[in-house]
């Protein structure tokens, strides 16, 4: 049985012009976009408390500029 949430098909990013596909064949840039459950923990929880932080401060921001 599969653990991945994620199928193949979900995960591919398809190019959308000849730009982007020269740089996914000859520069290397990834096509796949990142399971955050395949990353190790430690990896996932940095991406949580990164994004959690950025939430708290658009919170934040959200917040003041209502008071003012």
């Amino acid at each position: 049985m599969n653990d991945n949430k994620f199928s193949e098909s979900e995960t591919e990013v398809k190019p959308f012009n000849n730009v982007t596909d020269h740089y996914q064949k000859h520069v290397g840039l990834p096509n796949k976009r990142v399971n955050l459950n395949t990353l190790p923990k430690w990896l996932q929880m940095f991406w949580y408390c990164i994004m959690g932080v950025m939430v708290i401060r658009f919170i934040f921001l959200l917040i003041s500029w209502m008071i003012r």
